[in-house]
């Protein structure tokens, strides 16, 4: 899983090399507080961008989990 600034209030998150679909994003706060959270079953990859209201790109971070039940945490 890959995160990537596009402006102040956008980001795109890309994920890769999927051996199942099912992947769990969350969206959290900077005291680590979930302020959004999907499931997308997509096969193998996706990319989707993200559009932030009253945050900026700084102030969140996110924890995307695969259906095998792997974890990253990335920090934009």
């Amino acid at each position: 899983a890959y995160g990537k600034v596009i402006d102040s209030d956008s980001f795109r998150l890309s994920v890769i090399g999927l051996d199942e679909p099912g992947v769990n994003v969350e969206v959290l706060d900077s005291r680590g507080r979930t302020i959004f959270e999907e499931s997308i079953t997509q096969p193998e990859a996706f990319t989707k961008v993200y559009h932030l209201k009253n945050l900026t790109v700084g102030e969140v971070s996110l924890r995307v989990t695969d259906a095998k039940g792997r974890t990253k945490n990335l920090y934009l």
